[in-house]
């Protein structure tokens, strides 16, 4: 009797036990391709429905199964309890309508798949697409780090300034900021500068600070002020910072003078750290008055050279009380102004001093700048320096290589220029002047063979520059080879005597010192000279028999000298002439082309073509026109 029930249960249990090795087949297939996009539970659940057709249909196909599946028919009877189970554990296994593929089918590339059922407990992970990454995750809001000790957020590090570290150029289109246009200048500290403090810690929320502009040229169309990405209304760059982190945003939009407009800005960061409330059961202290920082002075200011006479500048004060005061005075006058100045400058150097004054806990507390600000003229050529003598030409053929230039510069109203403020280079080497009269600054040359340049810059008192450039060609000599000849005289008009010896031509020759040549002057023409002094020589006496007889002073002359002070001496030869004689300003002087020399005798180098003239004096000079020669005014008129 028991014996047909048990072989009625044994190919039920072989059906369940090849239902369990398709299972674990399409699970290893699972594993080594990607999902199959059509699987579901549906489609599993049809599975096991194919899995209780009847055992003549699974039959049919004996070669799809692996040799494997034969082996549950020698697993203990117990394995067929699962049969005695209740109807109804059977009922989940009702085969859905039938479907072409079976587990064992690859998934078709392109279809999401639906991943295997998560474990009990775990959240079941979202259908991906073939080939694509995980997506990311969740949006969620940022966790704000607390503030430090300092008001900033932990690994927050802020930079002081105004904000050159965190500058960006804006993009088109941003959010609140005006568009730029392409090719527009973005670099925003070549245009403005705020007083912010990048990083900056307050306890205060009301902030104010000023936006400095650079360049003048430019017209300021609109500056627009950002505090956490939204537009602040206002006028006088205050805002109200909330607690933690502020971002500000300074966005200044320009027109240039062709009407192109352009906008940059600047982006800083600045913390208000607000100070604990203290706890409701107790009453709070009485709130102490806040401590008042001692103010500081804010200007675009600096020592600096400016060729237009008038100079705006911006200075203002941060910080302090209400009453703190900024006084701005130029020159010694007081500027008046509002944050913007405007000054006439004078030619030179101007003095700009400001001075910031407070009273703090009863305490005065006063701050002081100062910049030079030297205003030097736009040169044109009305104004530029001139060379109103020189005594070389540009292409100028020189013989020898010692030359002594002559120069005298001039401002455009005519006034000397020294040689302090002449630079004077021969073939690039700087040469310094050797001597200066009232006529000329003197520069002792020694030339190179072929083509020398002379350069000369010049500036007059007020900063004007001018330069001028000449080409000399020199020809070389040998020591005593001639190089030309000069016209000579001597004379002694001041004591009626007139010309003592009429000017007549005399040959010079290369390496003659001035001294050498009246030497072989004085020889020609039977004189005995007499020279005084080492490296500085001059003519002290001339002797020659006869050479000052019937000497006579005229008379206007006389009254000239006893008007000006001059002691007569009393001391006359008439078979010699020289210092002291008559009065104690006489002497002997000489001057080259028209004009006396500041040099000596030994420095002088006598030029092919000179007009070369010995000349006594009764006056140090000023009856003759030499006086000016040592710097002196004062000449007569008029002049013997």
């Amino acid at each position: 009797m028991l014996k047909k029930p048990l072989l009625q249960l044994i190919p039920f249990g072989c059906v369940l036990a090849g239902v369990l090795i398709l299972l674990l087949f399409a699970g290893s297939l699972d594993t080594a391709q990607p999902p199959n996009p059509l699987q579901s539970p549906t489609q599993e659940l049809h599975m096991l429905a194919l899995a209780e057709e009847p055992e003549q249909k699974k039959e049919e196909e004996p070669a799809t199964q692996p040799p494997e599946e034969t082996e549950p028919a020698t697993q203990p009877p117990e394995e067929t309890k699962p049969a005695a189970q209740p109807p109804e554990e059977t009922e989940p296994v009702t085969p859905p309508p039938e479907r072409t593929e079976t587990a064992a089918q690859p998934p078709k590339a392109g279809h999401a798949v639906t991943p295997p059922p998560a474990a009990p407990g775990r959240e079941t992970p979202r259908p991906t697409t073939a080939g694509s990454q995980t997506p990311p995750p969740e949006n969620r809001e940022p966790a704000t780090r607390p503030p430090t000790a300092t008001g900033r957020p932990a690994g927050q590090s802020g930079n002081s300034g105004n904000g050159t570290d965190k500058t960006q150029t804006p993009m088109p289109g941003s959010a609140g900021m005006p568009a730029l246009q392409p090719g527009d200048e973005t670099d925003p500290t070549e245009y403005f500068t705020t007083t912010i403090r990048d990083g900056e810690v307050r306890e205060n929320a009301d902030y104010r600070f000023e936006v400095i502009h650079k360049q003048p040229e430019l017209e300021v169309a609109d500056v627009s002020v950002y505090l956490n990405e939204a537009l602040q209304l206002q006028m006088k760059y205050r805002l109200h910072l909330q607690p933690g982190e502020n971002h500000i945003r300074v966005a200044v939009s320009y027109r240039a003078k062709d009407q192109h407009v352009f906008t940059v800005y600047r982006a800083y960061t600045v913390y208000l750290n607000l100070p604990a409330a203290p706890p409701t059961e107790t009453p709070a202290p009485e709130t102490p008055a806040p401590e008042i920082s001692e103010p500081e002075i804010i200007t675009d200011l600096e020592n600096r050279t400016v060729h237009d006479a008038v100079l705006e500048f911006h200075a203002a004060l941060q910080g302090g009380s209400e009453a703190a005061r900024l006084t701005v005075v130029c020159n010694g006058t007081t500027i008046s102004g509002n944050e913007t100045y405007r000054v006439g400058l004078q030619s030179g150097n101007n003095t700009i001093r400001l001075k910031a004054t407070d009273r703090i806990q009863g305490e005065t507390v006063t701050k002081t700048l100062q910049f030079v600000i030297r205003y030097v003229p736009a040169v044109t050529e009305e104004t530029r320096p001139v060379i109103a003598y020189i005594n070389v030409t540009d292409g100028m053929q020189k013989k020898g290589q010692d030359f002594i230039l002559n120069v005298l510069p001039e401002d455009y109203r005519g006034s000397r220029i020294y040689g302090g403020n002449i630079l004077l280079s021969l073939n690039g080497t700087p040469h310094t002047y050797e001597w200066e009269t009232a006529d000329y600054t003197s520069y002792r040359l020694y030339l190179d063979e072929g083509e020398n340049t002379i350069d000369i810059r010049i500036t007059d008192g007020e900063g004007r520059t001018a330069d001028y450039r000449y080409i000399m060609h020199c020809t070389g000599l040998q020591p005593g080879e001639e190089k030309g000849h000069i016209l000579i005289s001597l004379d002694a008009a001041v004591l009626g005597l007139g010309e003592i010896i009429a000017p007549y031509e005399l040959r010079i020759h290369e390496g003659e010192t001035g001294e050498a040549v009246l030497r072989r002057f004085f020889a020609e023409n039977g004189i005995t000279p007499e020279f005084r002094g080492f490296e500085e020589v001059y003519l002290a006496r001339l002797s020659m028999p006869r050479i000052a007889a019937g000497a006579a002073v005229p008379e206007e002359l006389k009254k000239r000298i006893d008007a000006d002070g001059i002691v007569w001496s009393g001391q006359q030869d008439a078979d010699s002439l020289g210092e002291y004689d008559y009065t104690v300003g006489s002497g002997w002087m000489f001057s080259i082309n028209g004009s006396f020399s500041g040099y000596s005798l030994s420095k002088a180098i006598f030029e092919d073509g000179d007009v070369v003239r010995l000349r006594f004096t009764l006056a140090y000079g000023k009856d003759i026109g030499g006086y000016t020669s040592a710097g002196g005014d004062g000449n007569y008129d008029p002049l013997w």
